[in-house]
């Protein structure tokens, strides 16, 4: 082989393994930095930052965050909080219980909202595309649906496209992302504690006191309250029909049916909070 050749593969190899290093920087320079994202009405950008001790093994209490329950709340109230954070995992992104590595922690923390309300909530989400980032930006649900009557009324009529419907982030069951496996019974030495989400539930960090048995708490309830207020009340967005995200008594009757498991577990832990 000539020699111009040997050097030309030899600088090349230098190139692309400068390439991979540089992207593995990268990539681990984005498990430590924030993560922005596009949230709520106007688009406002919130940032959401990574819990260091994600990989903690220590960690006594690990945050699920199920979506459509207020989760960027109250992630970022956990992360925020050194009170909170020595004692809570959590990770900005949406995974699930059975998904983790420390799928096994002791005690397990998830925020549940009605699943009527949260129903209502992700066709709002769904509806148009309101320049927020993820899939559900594309769902575009207003082209076929322009009321979520005609929207329930299809997925009763399809149990095919309700199954497939109930896969999609935002409206896949609750239970599903707080259990070790969908399929199966929990781990019975697992103490799993609910969060009430609701306009109506205390603050969250009174129901974090009680759980974690803290005699106190820094706590910044018109903040706090006006940040969950802000990521719950999603969908007053303009140039919408009037009422068409009012679910009709037979539309909540048929989301209740969707969501059984969902629907007995708010009865247990949250029914008197209830929205619908």
């Amino acid at each position: 082989m000539h020699l111009s050749h040997i050097f030309f593969l030899f600088t090349l190899a230098i190139l692309l393994c400068a390439t991979k290093t540089l992207e593995y920087n990268n990539r681990d320079a984005s498990h430590t930095n924030d993560v922005a994202f596009t949230q709520g009405k106007r688009g406002r950008a919130i940032r959401l930052r990574r819990h260091p001790s994600v990989r903690n093994k220590t960690c006594k209490y690990k945050f699920i965050r199920v979506p459509k329950t207020g989760s960027t709340a109250l992630h970022n109230a956990i992360v925020t909080r050194p009170e909170l954070s020595r004692l809570i995992c959590s990770s900005p992104q949406h995974t699930g219980l059975h998904q983790l590595s420390q799928r096994n922690s002791a005690h397990v923390l998830y925020g549940l909202r009605d699943p009527v309300a949260r129903f209502v909530s992700a066709y709002r989400y769904g509806y148009a595309d309101i320049g927020q980032l993820g899939k559900p930006r594309l769902y575009n649900l207003g082209r076929k649906y322009n009321s979520i009557d005609s929207f329930v009324n299809d997925l009763h009529s399809d149990p095919t496209k309700a199954e497939r419907w109930l896969k999609e982030l935002v409206f896949s069951p609750q239970f599903m992302w707080t259990s070790l496996h969908p399929s199966t019974q929990e781990n019975k030495d697992q103490k799993r504690h609910p969060i009430c989400v609701s306009a109506r539930a205390p603050p969250f960090e009174y129901q974090l006191m009680k759980i974690l048995q803290l005699r106190t708490l820094p706590v910044d309830v018109e903040n706090d309250t006006k940040e969950l207020q802000t990521q719950l009340d999603d969908a007053k967005y303009i140039n919408r029909p009037n009422g068409y995200d009012i679910p009709s008594p037979r539309s909540i009757d048929i989301i209740k049916e969707l969501y059984t498991r969902d629907v007995q577990e708010f009865n247990a832990f949250c029914a008197k909070y209830k929205e619908f």
